[in-house]
């Protein structure tokens, strides 16, 4: 969608060059207005786009943070197994 704005107020400003270097006179004033108004939007879709982005990055990372901070807190499980001797170990 911001692409897709971005591009016609681009074509559109060809279009203006293209056709007053043609010597056309008439051209319609949609084709003159859509360029200041089309890159403005795109532009702040692009901040927007932006600003989302980034904040999702940081609650994911914030939440893997999170994650092996309350690893790290938790008490090492006991073995119920008995422990091994050397040679048992080697195998």
């Amino acid at each position: 969608m911001i692409a897709a704005i971005i591009a016609l107020s681009i074509l559109s400003i060809i279009a203006i060059i293209a056709l007053s270097a043609a010597g056309v006179r008439n051209i319609p004033s949609v084709v003159y207005i859509l360029p200041d108004i089309g890159l403005p939007i795109g532009f702040l879709l692009i901040l927007i786009l932006l600003f989302v982005s980034l904040r999702r990055r940081s609650r994911e990372a914030r939440e893997e943070a999170e994650a092996a901070a309350s690893a790290r807190v938790r008490p090492p499980v006991k073995s119920t197994t008995p422990p091994q001797s050397k040679k048992q170990r080697r195998r």
